[in-house]
C-alpha cells in the first residue's frame, strides 16, 4: 500500500473509532447500510386509514407483529355520514403484511354499519399482551359511539390476531349519550364522551394472573372530565375485580375530582404495580405528572410533578417501560421532553429536553428489552417522522442512519407523515409505523398506514 493511501485509511479509522460506529475494513461502511424501503401496511384502501390513539403496534411470540388502526368507510363525503371500523393486521418480522385470520391482508374485528344513515364511530383501538412467560394472547380494546350510546369494548385475540370462537367481545362501560368530539357534533349538556381509552398489562402478581388496568376519561355534558378505571382479570373468562375505586368491580374514579388530566397514558411495572402519567393544563401552564399505583387502583406513591411550562399545541403523553422504570415523553413549548422515573416512587432518575427543530407533535418512545437503548420519535409538523436513539440514562447514542448521535428521518416529505408508533423486537430491531399521505403509496384514496423496519445492523454499530 502506498504511504499516501495508508495515511488516508489510518485517518479514517481514527475518525470511525471516535464515532464508535463505522469501519473502513468492510466494503460497505456501517453508515452506508440502508433499511428496506417504507412499505404499505393496509391493503384495503378505501377512504382513510389512520392511527387515533396509542398502543397500535406490539411484537408477538411468533416472530411477527400485530398492528391495529381505524378506517373510515363512509363514501358520501358528508360529515354526518360517519361510519368507521377497526382493522388488525399481522406483519412478518420486517413489517410486511401477512394474511390475517383468513384474509389476504388485514382483518376487521369491528365492522361498521352498512346503512349510510346510521352513525358508527369506532375509535381509539389499542393492543396489549399479558406480562407472563409463554404464548401470549393479546387484548384489543376500542370505543364505539352509535349515535345514541357510547360503549367501551374489549376482546381477547389469538396470537395471530384473530378472535376466539368461544370468546366474544365484552363491555367495559356503556353510557347513554354521544361524544361531541366527533364530526357534526356540538358539545352540550346532553353530550357524553368516554375518550381517550387506554390500557396496561400487569404482571402475574400474588393476587391474580392475566390482569389489565383499563382507564378512560368520562366527560358529562359541559363539566370537567373524570378519570375512571377498572381492573380486568382474564383467568376466569374476563372478570372485573373489586378495587379501591369501586368495591363492586364497576368503574370508579381515580382522583375523585382532585385532578383534571387532559391527556394520560399508563404502563405496567413489577409486583402488580403500574404507572400513570398525565398532563394538566390551564390557560398559561402545562404540567406533567407521574404516580405509581397497585393492581387495585390504590396509589403507591404521591403524584410527582416532572415538568411545568407554557402549554404547547399538543396534549399527547406517552408512557413506556424503560428497564424496570417508567419512561415518559410529551411535547412542551420549546421542544420534546423525555424522562425516566423510578418505578418505586415516581421521582425522576434522568431527563432530557430536545430543542424544537420545527412544529413538533405526537412524541412517542420505545425501549429495547435487553439492551441500553431507547428510541424517541416525533412528527415534525405533518411532514416527516423522526427518531433519536438514547441510552437509558437519556444521553444521545450513535446511530448508523445519521452516522452520529443526532436524530434521523424515518420517512416523509411535504405533508406526508404523522401519528407514528414504534416498538423494538427481541433482537433489537425497530419497527416504526405511521399514518401516511404519501402519494407514492398504493393507498391513493386518502390517508393510509405505512411502516419501515430498521434491523440492528442498520440501526446501531
Amino acid at each position: 500500500m502506498m504511504a499516501e493511501q495508508w495515511v488516508k485509511v489510518s485517518w479514517l479509522a481514527l475518525l470511525c473509532a471516535a464515532a464508535s460506529g463505522c469501519t473502513v475494513w468492510n466494503d460497505v461502511d456501517a453508515c452506508e447500510r440502508q433499511p428496506g424501503p417504507a412499505q404499505d401496511v393496509n391493503r384495503l384502501s378505501e377512504n382513510d386509514q389512520f392511527f387515533t390513539g396509542t398502543n397500535h403496534l406490539i411484537p408477538t411470540t411468533q416472530e411477527s407483529w400485530l398492528s391495529v388502526w381505524t378506517s373510515d368507510v363512509n363514501a358520501s363525503g358528508d360529515a354526518l355520514d360517519k361510519r368507521s371500523e377497526i382493522r388488525v393486521s399481522r406483519l412478518d418480522a420486517e413489517g410486511t403484511p401477512l394474511g390475517t385470520c383468513g384474509e389476504d391482508g388485514e382483518w376487521t374485528p369491528v365492522a361498521a354499519t352498512t346503512a349510510p344513515d346510521q352513525v358508527n364511530n369506532a375509535y381509539d383501538p389499542s393492543l396489549s399482551s399479558p406480562r407472563h412467560a409463554g404464548e401470549t394472547y393479546p387484548l384489543l380494546i376500542w370505543g364505539v359511539d352509535d349515535g345514541s350510546t357510547t360503549t367501551l369494548m374489549g376482546q381477547e385475540l389469538t396470537p395471530g390476531g384473530c378472535d376466539w370462537d368461544n370468546e366474544p367481545p365484552f363491555v367495559v362501560e356503556q353510557v347513554p349519550g354521544v361524544c361531541s368530539s366527533f364530526a357534526g357534533r356540538v358539545r352540550s349538556e346532553d353530550s357524553r364522551c368516554l375518550l381517550p381509552f387506554r390500557l396496561a398489562a400487569l404482571d402475574s402478581s400474588s393476587k391474580g394472573g392475566d390482569q389489565y388496568v383499563l382507564l378512560w376519561e368520562d366527560q358529562k355534558g359541559l363539566g370537567a372530565p373524570t378519570l375512571m378505571g377498572r381492573v380486568l382479570d382474564y383467568r376466569d373468562g374476563g372478570n372485573f375485580l373489586p378495587t379501591a375505586a369501586n368495591p363492586s368491580g364497576e368503574a370508579g374514579p381515580l382522583f375523585a375530582g382532585s385532578r383534571l388530566p387532559v391527556g394520560f397514558d399508563l404502563i405496567g411495572l413489577d409486583d402488580g404495580h403500574w404507572a400513570l402519567a398525565w398532563l394538566e393544563t390551564t390557560l398559561s401552564t402545562q404540567s406533567a405528572w407521574v404516580q405509581i399505583w397497585d393492581d387495585r387502583l390504590q396509589p403507591v406513591s404521591k403524584p410527582v410533578q416532572i415538568h411545568q411550562g407554557p402549554p404547547p399545541n399538543s396534549i399527547l403523553i406517552d408512557a413506556e417501560r424503560v428497564g424496570g422504570d417508567v419512561g415518559v415523553t410529551f411535547v412542551f413549548e420549546d421542544g420534546i421532553y423525555v424522562a425516566v422515573a423510578s418505578q418505586k416512587d415516581a421521582h425522576v432518575l434522568a431527563q432530557r429536553e430536545l430543542p424544537r427543530p420545527a412544529d413538533v407533535n405526537w412524541a412517542r418512545m420505545a425501549a429495547a428489552a435487553n439492551e441500553d437503548t431507547v428510541a424517541l420519535s416525533w412528527t415534525e409538523g405533518k411532514d416527516r417522522v423522526m427518531v433519536q436513539l438514547l441510552s437509558r440514562n437519556l444521553t444521545p447514542k450513535f446511530n448508523d442512519q445519521a452516522c452520529d448521535d443526532t436524530p434521523f428521518v424515518v420517512d416523509g416529505g411535504v405533508g406526508t407523515a404523522t401519528r407514528q408508533d414504534l416498538a423494538f423486537d427481541a433482537h433489537g430491531g425497530l419497527l416504526v409505523t405511521w399514518t401516511s399521505f404519501e402519494a407514492g403509496g398504493s393507498d391513493r384514496s386518502g390517508a393510509g398506514i405505512r411502516n419501515r423496519y430498521f434491523s440492528p445492523d442498520v440501526l446501531k454499530p
